[in-house]
């Protein structure tokens, strides 16, 4: 059962025991009141008969002065008027409210002859009023006294019942005032046993679940709660389940947790300074890079611009090598043209020495047939020798000619050795020129290449330098992500320190042998205050770079 059950049922029990008791008063009170109200209600009986009004002594009184002349009649008739009207106001009174069967007594015979006596007595004093003989009223008186003898008789008696019942009643008060007392006493000692009972149960529960006083484990909260995490527990033998158990293991468990926060929180600080001097190293190879990039960037944009230039050389170069390659080829024609026509030649040089041939065979016939008509001529005497003067030209031309046509030869063969000479080397100029062309054209094929080739690197280089542009870029970024990284590793290293500082305020065992107590200063007492507040949550700072490195 738990303490608020119990202190449930502790309060039930109180206050059925106040419910039981503040029943007894109230049926006490009620009984006491009763008997009281039956004393008090006798005595009025009695104080209502001695003296009256409910006594009509007073009326007999002021009568009997009437008749004997002490009393005006006038005033006599006022006052039996007046004493009349307050006994029935009485009678009524007591009709209203019966007073416990004594209203047998006092309205009953009593009352009857108090009526009686009532209307004698007015009779009487009717009688002296109206001036009657002395007897007449005498008798009148005497009848009236007769009455009231009576009555006061049946006063008598009730008087005598009355008081018999009020000391009846009052008996009955006392009696009931006794037993009130002694119940009273019964649930007051009843009440005091079961709240006792269950007090010395529920302090032997509360003891059972606390582990010991309450003060004990108040004061190992209030320890730990400073920090204090080397106190030594008290426990009961066998005790698992109290609540000093339950914060002696809790002490257990949070003395290895602070430990390993301590020892965690020891290591994140160093790692904290390491990562803070390698962000401070970090930020300055950056800031480096970032510089060694930006001029990277100028030599590529330089770059970029000597290669556009060299890709438009290039181009025009390929263009230079497509007009050489369409010039060669139409040299190649040409020299081909000029074979074909040092081939003529040299045909027609061939074919001229034969004609030279044959004209240097005609002239040495000639010569010879001159010769022969030179000889007949002599022969032939006088009339030869006209004949011999011609065949002598002959001769001479034919000589001439001869020789000419030798010269003519000489030259056509000297010529006819050129053209072949000429010939040879046409033939290996157009051999030469086809090597051209063909050269040409693999220069031009290769300028072609180059000129794309430069074209690609031009595209190429340009795509490098946007790239080294966005590297320079990210590369700044980057240096101004590792200065807020260094910010916040700074940060995070102070932050390091005052965890360092917050978990030094807990003292385990073995701190103190070891000097490991931290003496508080004005930071670790600020610590310290902060600690104690459970509304005070030491938190680091969120770095917003996730986002920006994807960014």
């Amino acid at each position: 059962m738990g303490l608020r059950a119990m202190l449930n049922t502790l309060t039930g029990i109180a206050l059925v025991a106040a419910l039981a008791i503040s029943g007894l008063s109230f049926w006490g009170s009620q009984a006491s009141g009763n008997a009281a109200s039956k004393s008090f209600v006798a005595k009025d009986v009695t104080a209502d008969i001695l003296p009256p009004p409910m006594y009509l002594i007073e009326m007999r009184l002021v009568l009997s002065q009437a008749v004997e002349g002490n009393m005006g009649i006038e005033v006599a008739k006022s006052e039996l008027k007046r004493l009349q009207t307050e006994y029935e106001d009485r009678a009524a009174f007591w009709r209203a409210n019966p007073p416990y069967g004594l209203e047998s007594r006092l309205l009953g015979a009593q009352h009857q002859e108090g009526l009686a006596f009532i209307g004698l007595a007015n009779k009487t004093l009717g009688l002296l009023a109206s001036g009657a003989a002395p007897d007449a009223v005498q008798a009148s008186l005497k009848a009236a006294h007769g009455t009231y003898l009576a009555h006061r008789a049946g006063v008598d008696t009730t008087v005598k019942e009355s008081m018999a019942f009020a000391d009846q009643s009052i008996a009955h008060y006392s009696a009931t005032t006794q037993t009130m007392r002694w119940m009273q006493g019964m649930g007051l000692a009843v009440a005091a046993v079961l709240l006792v009972g269950v007090g010395f149960w529920i302090r032997r529960s509360v003891w059972s679940d606390v582990g010991g006083e309450p003060l004990v484990a108040a004061q190992v909260a209030r320890h730990v709660a400073q920090g204090n995490l080397s106190i030594n527990i008290p426990m009961l033998m066998g005790d698992q389940r109290s609540i000093v158990a339950a914060l002696k293991e809790m002490q257990t468990r949070l003395a290895a947790v602070v430990g390993s926060v301590r020892q965690g929180a020891d290591e994140v600080a160093t790692a904290s300074a390491e990562i803070a001097q390698g962000n401070h190293h970090l930020s300055s190879r950056t800031e480096q890079q970032a510089s060694a990039l930006e001029e990277t960037t100028a030599a590529m944009e330089e770059l970029v611009s000597v290669v556009k230039q060299n890709a438009q050389s290039s181009e025009k170069a390929n263009q230079l090598a497509l007009n050489a390659s369409k010039v060669a080829m139409e040299g190649g024609e040409v020299v081909a043209q000029v074979v074909d026509t040092m081939k003529g030649i040299n045909d027609a040089s061939h074919k001229i020495a034969a004609i030279i041939g044959v004209i240097d065979g005609i002239a040495f016939q000639t010569n010879i047939l001159a010769l022969n008509a030179a000889v007949e001529a002599a022969r032939a005497g006088e009339q030869g020798r006209g004949f011999a003067v011609v065949a002598s030209e002959v001769r001479s031309l034919a000589g001439r000619s001869a020789d000419a046509a030798k010269e003519i030869k000489a030259l056509i063969s000297a010529s006819v050795e050129r053209v072949d000479k000429g010939s040879a080397l046409v033939d290996k100029a157009g051999t030469t020129m086809d090597e051209v062309v063909r050269s040409i054209r693999c220069v031009t094929d290769t300028m072609a290449e180059i000129n794309a080739a430069s074209h690609g690197q031009a595209a190429g280089f340009a795509q490098v330098g946007e790239a080294m542009t966005q590297m320079d870029q990210a590369t700044q970024k980057n240096a101004a992500l590792v200065e807020e990284m260094a910010a916040a590793a700074s940060s995070l290293k102070s932050q390091a320190n005052e965890l360092v500082d917050i978990v030094a305020i807990f003292k385990l065992e073995g701190d103190v042998l070891q000097g490991k107590v931290k003496t508080p200063t004005a930071d670790t007492s600020r610590v310290k205050a902060a600690f104690v507040k459970p509304s005070t949550v030491v938190t680091l700072p969120r770095l917003a770079l996730a986002s920006k490195l994807r960014a």
